[in-house]
């Protein structure tokens, strides 16, 4: 069973369940030398927009953070 259902299915029983993701606003657009960081957030983003679409009738909420450059 591939892992995506392993976790779905014990949140689906829960009335008030939900998934946060941490990408970047760097997963909007590559930057150079940060490539492989980029890519990566890219995925989380585009995971946890599928994710959602596929567990919105079972009322589990899907999130992704996507915070800004820090100092």
């Amino acid at each position: 069973m591939p892992p995506r259902f392993r976790v779905t299915r014990r949140l689906l029983p829960l009335e008030c369940a939900g998934l946060l993701f941490i990408a970047s606003t760097s997963a909007f657009a590559g930057c150079p030398n940060f490539l492989v960081y980029s890519s990566s957030k890219a995925f989380v983003r585009a995971f946890a927009e599928g994710l959602s679409e596929e567990c919105r009738c079972a009322g589990t909420a899907v999130a992704v953070v996507t915070p800004g450059g820090c100092r």
